[in-house]
C-alpha cells in the first residue's frame, strides 16, 4: 500500500477507468480527469505526487499542461506524458517542458506501473536524502502566448495525429490549425488568409493529399498567396505525380516524420 496520489489525464473514458482500477488495485490514491482544464485544477487542488498524461486533450493539451505546471507557484508533481510521436525531437521538447519520463503510445500498463514506480522512488530518495527547502523556488515564467491566427495548416486524417503536431508546433511558437479531408483543409485556407503553409498526409482517407495542392492551384485567391507545402507519407511519393504538380511542394518527407524537419519547415513560411 502507497500513499502517493496519482492524477490520470486522458479523454478517452474506457482507458482512463481502466487505469483508475488497474492503479487502485496496485494501492494507489488515484484521481482521473478528461481534459486539460479540468487536470490543471485538480493539480492545483489535490496537489497530486504524479501525473500521468495524454499529450492530446481537448480545451487544453498535455504541452499546455507542462507549461501551466512549469509556471505554478506551487510545488511540482512528477510528469509522466504519454505521446503518439516517439522522436528525439517530440521527447526533448516535451522533456525541455518539464516531463520528468515519455512513453510511447500505445503504452502497456505493465511499463506504466514501472515508470510509476521508478520515478516515485526516485521521489522519496530525494526526499530522504535532501533537507527541506528554506525558501520556496520562484516560479519559471510561462512562455509567451502565441497569435491566434493559425499560419499553418496540417492535414491528416488521423485526427490524434494531427491535433498532437499542432501541439507540439504550438511549443515552437507556429500556431497551426487541422483538417482531415481535402474539402476541409479547402475550407481552412479560406478561412484563415493567415495560413501561409500546410503540411499534407499524401494518403487521406479515400482522397489524395496531392489533389489539395492541385485545387489550390485552380483556386485563384488561394494560388494568388503561394501557399508553401510540406507532403508526408507513408511510401515513396511517385517521383513523376510529384514533378507533374502545379504548385511544386517544399519536400516529401516519410512517416515518422522527425518534429526539427517539420519546425524546419515552419520557420521557413
Amino acid at each position: 500500500m502507497t500513499d502517493a496520489r496519482i492524477l490520470i489525464v486522458e479523454d478517452e473514458e474506457a482507458l482512463r477507468l481502466d487505469l483508475v482500477d488497474l492503479l487502485e488495485g496496485e494501492g494507489y490514491e488515484v484521481l482521473h480527469r478528461g481534459d486539460g482544464g479540468e487536470a490543471i485544477a485538480a493539480i492545483e487542488l489535490y496537489r497530486p505526487r504524479l501525473v500521468v498524461c495524454d499529450v492530446q486533450l481537448p480545451s487544453l493539451g498535455g504541452i499546455g499542461i507542462l507549461k501551466a505546471v512549469r509556471s505554478s507557484r506551487i510545488a511540482s508533481p512528477i510528469m509522466i506524458m504519454m505521446t503518439a510521436y516517439g522522436d528525439h525531437e517530440t521527447i526533448d521538447t516535451l522533456r525541455s517542458l518539464g516531463a520528468k519520463q515519455c512513453l510511447v503510445k500505445p503504452v502497456s500498463f505493465e511499463d506504466l506501473l514501472a515508470a510509476i514506480e521508478r520515478n516515485l522512488s526516485g521521489v522519496v530518495e530525494v526526499k530522504a536524502q535532501t533537507a527541506p527547502a528554506a525558501t520556496p523556488s520562484p516560479a519559471v515564467p510561462a512562455a509567451s502566448p502565441a497569435a491566434e491566427a493559425p499560419v499553418i495548416l496540417v492535414v491528416e486524417d488521423e485526427t490524434d495525429l494531427a491535433e498532437e503536431m499542432a501541439e507540439l508546433l504550438d511549443s515552437f511558437g507556429h500556431v497551426a490549425a487541422c483538417a482531415g479531408t481535402v474539402d476541409a483543409a479547402l475550407g481552412k485556407l479560406r478561412e484563415h488568409p493567415t495560413l501561409k503553409g500546410a503540411l499534407v498526409d499524401l494518403a487521406l482517407g479515400t482522397e489524395s493529399g496531392l489533389d489539395l495542392i492541385r485545387r489550390v492551384a485552380e483556386d485563384e485567391d488561394l494560388a494568388a498567396r503561394h501557399i508553401k507545402f510540406l507532403v508526408l507519407s507513408g511510401r515513396t511519393p511517385d517521383a513523376k505525380e510529384i514533378a507533374a504538380l502545379p504548385i511544386m511542394p517544399s519536400g516529401c518527407l516519410s512517416k515518422p516524420t522527425r518534429i526539427a524537419d517539420i519546425v524546419k519547415f515552419a520557420n521557413e513560411l
